[in-house]
Order: structure tokens, then sequence, then C-alpha cells
């Protein structure tokens, strides 16, 4: 067994880089079972390595004046972010659900013609300890009922158990987007992130394709390539050839993974762009 958990923690490794300071990546993949806490609630690999993280960042101790907590605070978001660009979207992690509604608002804009479907997925891992993920999922309200989230969540209930598919919300620069205003000390300890959520269900979902994979990963290159246009650090011309290239390696995919896809990329360019130009960006290449 102790070989075992060697051999996969080697892999974790090599899959996230090697780090020469205790704040980096490498101190927080540990050894999962080190007896700090119960770590056995996680049957998901990417989940217990996240969790790990977040853990051993919550202590502030080392700091000794003001200077040093925001220098470490600027450093763990930096670490969290190169973990998010490395496992790009979290796969079939367990949480409690609750707050499910639906409401014409975002925020406090309305946007007629479309519903907001908002809800929270929160696991605890340890006493004193939350994390949260705040949902916000909209859809033109005419194809409510042709909506995958639409029609998984109306059937679930508050405080039940999920398993879900989904990405951390993140702005223009990269930067890894809460809900609300927290102290840093809080926001390690009772995160509450942004969260755009892909797949949900009250059993364990599936695995993604090989296919898939390389849609998501074709997706964010797609993002990035919207973000140098929008930069004007490529023309047109370029930004059309490129996307044309990108939509070529896209493979053959079932209806569903089209779905989820597509739903992915429309979450890129609304936490990117914001929602009129994210929108109006998302469509454009939908048509191109």
């Amino acid at each position: 067994m102790r070989q075992i958990r060697v051999v996969v923690l080697g892999v974790v490794v090599i899959l996230l880089g090697s780090c020469n300071n205790r704040h980096d990546i490498q101190p927080y993949i540990g050894e999962f079972d080190n007896g700090e806490f119960d770590n056995s609630k996680f049957n998901n690999p990417q989940q217990k390595i996240f969790d790990d993280f977040l853990r051993q960042k919550k202590d502030f101790s080392s700091c000794s004046n003001d200077i040093q907590k925001k220098e470490y605070i600027k450093k763990i978001e930096a670490d969290l972010s190169n973990f998010l660009d490395t496992v790009k979207v979290f796969v079939n992690w367990k949480g409690k659900i609750n707050n499910i509604e639906a409401s014409e608002f975002f925020g406090l804009i309305k946007i007629a013609g479309w519903t907001n479907i908002t809800f929270e997925i929160s696991y605890e891992p340890e006493e004193y300890r939350k994390v949260c993920f705040k949902c916000s999922h909209i859809v033109e309200t005419d194809k409510l009922n042709e909506d995958y989230i639409y029609n998984q969540v109306k059937n679930i209930s508050n405080s039940s158990t999920v398993y879900f598919d989904g990405f951390i919300n993140r702005d223009f620069d990269g930067k890894v987007v809460y809900y609300g205003y927290k102290s840093d000390d809080l926001q390690i300890s009772y995160p509450e992130y942004k969260f755009n959520i892909l797949k949900i269900n009250t059993k364990p979902v599936d695995t993604l394709s090989t296919e898939l994979k390389n849609m998501i990963d074709a997706n964010f290159k797609i993002m990035d390539l919207a973000k140098q246009k929008h930069q004007k650090e490529i023309t047109e011309k370029e930004f059309k050839a490129r996307l044309k290239e990108l939509k070529t390696l896209q493979p053959e995919l079932s209806e569903k993974e089209k779905e989820y896809g597509h739903q992915m990329l429309q979450y890129l360019f609304l936490n990117t762009f914001g929602w009129d130009l994210g929108l109006r960006y998302y469509k454009e290449i939908m048509n191109k």
C-alpha cells in the first residue's frame, strides 16, 4: 500500500510541477493519510489534492506583519491559479447542494428572456472549515426544458449529496473570482468560489472521454485566442485562421459531449468578457 501511494504521489508531482519552497505546489501534495484529519471522505484524487492545498495554506502564523501576510496571500492565489491551469475542469467532485433557485436576475441586473438558475455546492472536510461553490447557470427562458442543468437541478432536493463537474470562475487576468468579500484568513478556511457547473447528479458522474478532454483543451486555447484578438495582439485574419485550425482538431463527439463543451466555452467567455460582450463573442465563435 505504501508503494502504491508513493507512485501516485510521484505522478501528481510530475503533472503539477516541482517547486522549491513551502508556498509552492509540492508541499500541499503531501501524503493524504497524514492523520491530521479524515481525508477518507474524499474518493476523488483531484478533490483530495485541492483540499489538502487549502488546509495547509490556512495557517498565517508564519506571517509576522501585514506585508508578509499580503505576499503570502498573493502566493496562495498564484499557486491556486497554477493548479486550476493544470486540472482545467473538476470531474466527479462530491458535495451537498443547497439554496436552489431560479429567477430573471443576474446579480442586481434583470435579464429579460433569460433565467438564472442558482445554487451552492459545499463540503466540510473538518471542523472550522467549509468550501463552497456558488453556481450560476443562465439559460434562455424559452429553452429551459431543453437545458441539461435545469432538468437535473429541478429534480434534486436541497441538502442532497451531489456529484458534479465544473470549474472555478476566473476573470480576464486569470484571477480567481470569489463570491462576496471575506478577510484573508476566512477566504482560505471558508472560501466561496463563483463556479461554472457543467454536470450534476445524485450519483457519481461519468469520467471524461479522451475526445472530450481534447475539446476542453481546445476551448481554453480558443479563449486565449479571443483575448489576443480583443487586445489587438493578432489580426482578425490571424484569429480566423487559428480558430479554424482548433475547430478542425476537435474530434467527433456525442451530442451530450458537444453540449458539455459548448456550455464550458460559453462560461469562459462570460467569465472573461462579461455578459454583453462575452455572449456576443461566444455567438460569433460558434458561427465561424
